[in-house]
């Protein structure tokens, strides 16, 4: 048996004997000491390398699975060795050695062999002359900084990983400038809240502060350069009418601070995201074309690398970045995602919300096209010219959704044209088309004979199959539902030639032979269901069946007929006292109008549904009138009413019940609050009244104004007299009439004649007329 050693000096080949590996305790036990592995191992060949380069070699050809040129000269060295065992350490070496010509080794690589080359390794100085610990342990150190800097300089995802760090950079710093810009408007708005109103960009507020400073400097300092002449004016104008507060130079000094971070933050970001944008053309042009910078960076970065990504089929890349929602649809049987990362591309952001998905979709197989060609095209001088060409078609297949009847533009670049592409209307299904075409001249023969692979068998076999698995999808569903129903009661049936539903139902149960005497016993038990009710049967105390009024058979030794009323129930509530928000109790009566809608829940489910609806009702009535005040509690019953069933509706469904109607039947008070609601409402009502006997007096002090004025003239006087003097004339009896008398000589004697009566004009005789009309009626009356 031969043993194959790969060590940092070179390979070594040793000899041992052949049943050596089936001796497991033997061999650890030789191998722990020099001379035992001395003993069992005898060096056969060995082959140094020659330089560092070459040890790199075929170094990286053991890594990868391959024999080395090297390695192959040495094993074709060894031809002679006929009928002999080869151990290797890997195995995936150990297929490439046995797929060599010419090599009669039987390969063994497996567990057996570990502690063979622990003790390889732990002895291999004594096991090889003129080799010395030094020279390994410098050997090994060479080689492990040559393969490193190899994989470095050779990896295929070095590119890709700067893109994933700068994303991820992009992204941290995208939140710290959130959180910077959010404390700054914070800090300063101390100082100038209105400021935050007025400037939304929060790099244009970190740089109108660093300018302006204190907000008294907004008028002297020059704004132009940082804001338009509009925003200028208005914040010049703002802060000279500013509410906030004053704030010292030391708080400034601090808030200027962290506006240069912000300001240096937001500089940085933009060189990162120019360095990415630079990065994503150069590494994947077609990609960047079709969905942008930063979403193709987010790809990248989510799969690992542009390989890993290149890698994966559409339907992935579609929904990459929505695992999670993914997996937790297929847990809940829902509806799975549609888009992913990919929904922030801009032609999904073009498209309605009921083309998403399919543009998502398009977008997604376009995207896996143009990442092959990235990653794995070496024609370096195609550039962008793939992903612009797909994104013209996605472009056109957009507008076609959206209602256009866009072409899809053929971009050239010396390949073929692709030919026009018509979507043609399918008049109906041909199920002639699922069988295969029959040869004339063959149609008499057996066919199945002459179709490869058995075609129309297999066909056959599979339809069997679908109709197999079909009936038995079935037969889960039937377990299932039966299943169901063993715990909740199933949906009643409107019967149209009845006025009562139909709850009648009957469990899935195993036949059973009852024998004669059985059967004789349950043929004798009758039992009546009235009109209204349901009958629940119990066997065993356990629910079996639900019949509807009527005659029905019960076992009366093992059955039991339990009665539930479907009629619709009036239940009163007892007068409770609650309190309102403004703090009044008030006493409520009202009453509850239900009916059953599944007798089992209602029996089983619950202890007593009329107590339960009770309880329930009045703590809901005390929460609701909680909420409300005295006078909307008066005013807005029916209102409340409603709002207390809406509350108990989903309750009481729970419970197999349905609430038809609450009404509040009566509001009582207390006798203090019925005083005072009354000498409340007997005080407006008083008030009312002298308000409207004020303004009757109002009214009428204003017609006996007019009145009075009216009177105040001297024809109205005169009118006034003669009315008086023919009342007095109708009357019996004589009457003795002082006129008064105009210009008496006496009343001149007295001086006082001449205030009472002024001299008249030689034009005035209405005192003429009315001693003349006073003399006449004096003289008629006297005379009768």
């Amino acid at each position: 048996m031969l043993i194959l050693a790969e060590t940092a000096a070179g390979y070594a080949v040793f000899k041992a004997k052949d049943k050596i590996l089936k001796k497991q305790n033997e061999l650890v036990s030789e191998l722990s000491t020099a001379q035992g592995a001395a003993n069992i191992l005898k060096l056969k060949k060995f082959v140094k390398f020659e330089n560092t380069i070459d040890a790199l070699d075929n170094v990286t050809a053991l890594i990868e699975g391959k024999v080395s040129g090297k390695l192959a000269n040495m094993l074709g060295d060894l031809k002679g060795e006929k009928k002999t065992s080869l151990v290797v350490s890997d195995p995936k070496l150990g297929n490439a050695i046995n797929k060599l010509p010419g090599l009669g080794f039987s390969i063994i690589s497996d567990s057996t062999t570990q502690d063979l080359y622990r003790g390889i390794r732990q002895h291999l100085c004594s096991l090889i002359d003129g080799l010395t610990p030094t020279d390994i342990s410098t050997m090994s150190l060479g080689l492990s900084h040559s393969l490193s800097r190899h994989k470095l300089k050779f990896s295929v995802d070095k590119v890709d990983t700067m893109i994933v760090q700068a994303i991820a950079l992009l992204d941290d710093l995208d939140k710290e400038l959130n959180i910077y810009a959010m404390r700054v408007k914070e800090w300063y708005g101390w100082h100038f809240p209105e400021m935050a109103k007025i400037i939304s960009d929060n790099l244009a507020y970190a740089r109108v502060i660093r300018v302006m400073g204190f907000r008294t400097n907004a008028a002297s300092c020059d704004l132009s350069t940082v804001l338009p002449e509009e925003l200028e004016r208005v914040i010049k104008a703002t802060a000279q009418v500013s509410m906030g507060t004053e704030i010292t130079g030391d708080d400034l000094l601090n808030i200027n601070l962290l506006v240069d971070q912000v300001l240096s933050l937001s500089e940085y970001r933009t060189q990162l995201s120019e360095y990415l944008v630079n990065r994503m053309t150069a590494i994947a042009p077609n990609l960047t074309v079709l969905v942008g910078e930063l979403v193709g960076a987010r790809l990248i970065a989510h799969a690992g690398s542009l390989m890993n990504l290149a890698k994966q089929p559409a339907s992935t890349i579609q929904i990459l970045g929505a695992e999670k929602a993914l997996f937790r649809a297929l847990k809940t049987k829902h509806d799975t995602p549609k888009y992913g990362l990919i929904y922030h591309a801009s032609l999904i952001g073009q498209a309605s919300t009921k083309n998403k998905g399919k543009i998502a979709r398009i977008l997604a197989t376009k995207a896996s096209l143009s990442l092959r060609v990235d990653a794995l095209s070496e024609d370096k001088d195609l550039g962008a010219s793939t992903g612009i060409e797909n994104r013209a078609k996605v472009e056109a297949r957009l507008r076609q959704l959206e209602g256009g009847r866009d072409v899809i533009p053929s971009i050239s670049n010396g390949g073929k044209k692709q030919a026009k592409f018509e979507i043609r209307e399918v008049k109906g299904y041909n199920e002639d088309g699922d069988s295969i075409m029959v040869d004339k001249k063959r149609s008499g023969k057996d066919l199945t004979n002459h179709e490869p692979n058995g075609i129309l068998e297999t066909r056959k076999k599979e339809k069997k199959r679908k109709i197999e698995k079909q009936a038995g999808e079935e037969k889960k569903k039937e377990k299932n539902t039966s299943a169901e129903n063993t715990t909740t009661q199933p949906k009643p049936h409107q019967n149209a030639n009845m006025l009562q539903p139909s709850f009648a139902h009957q469990l899935p149960t195993a036949e059973q032979n009852l024998g004669f005497y059985g059967k004789m016993i349950d043929s004798i038990g009758t039992c009546i269901v009235s009109e209204g009710q349901i009958g629940l049967v119990l066997k065993f105390g356990k629910y079996e069946r639900a019949v509807d009024p009527g005659l029905c058979k019960v076992n009366p030794l093992s059955e039991r007929l339990q009665s539930v009323d479907i009629k619709i129930q009036i239940v009163e509530v007892p007068q409770q006292t609650c309190m309102t928000k403004d703090n009044v109790n008030v006493l409520i009566n009202s009453v509850i109008y239900y009916h059953i809608t599944s007798p089992y829940k209602a029996t089983f489910g619950i202890t007593s549904v009329r107590q339960a609806l009770i309880e329930r009702t009045q703590t809901t009535l005390r929460h609701v009138l909680g909420a409300r005040v005295l006078q909307d509690v008066i005013e807005r019953r029916e209102e409340i009413a409603q709002s207390i069933q809406e509350i108990i509706k989903d309750v009481a469904e729970n419970w197999g019940v349905k609430v038809e109607s609450i009404l509040i039947k009566d509001i009582g008070f207390s006798l203090e609050l019925q005083d005072s609601l009354s000498m409340a409402a007997q005080a407006k009502r008083i008030g009312e009244s002298k308000i409207i006997s004020a303004k009757a007096e109002v009214e009428s002090a204003k017609l006996m104004r007019q009145a009075a004025d009216i009177l105040a003239s001297k024809p109205a006087m005169q009118i006034r007299y003669l009315e008086a003097m023919q009342a007095m004339a109708k009357s019996s009896g004589s009457k003795v009439i002082f006129m008064p008398s105009v210009g008496h000589p006496q009343d001149a004697a007295d001086g006082s004649s001449a205030n009472l009566n002024p001299p008249r004009s030689k034009y005035d005789f209405s005192n003429d007329f009315d001693q003349t009309i006073m003399s006449a009626t004096l003289a008629e009356n006297i005379h009768s």
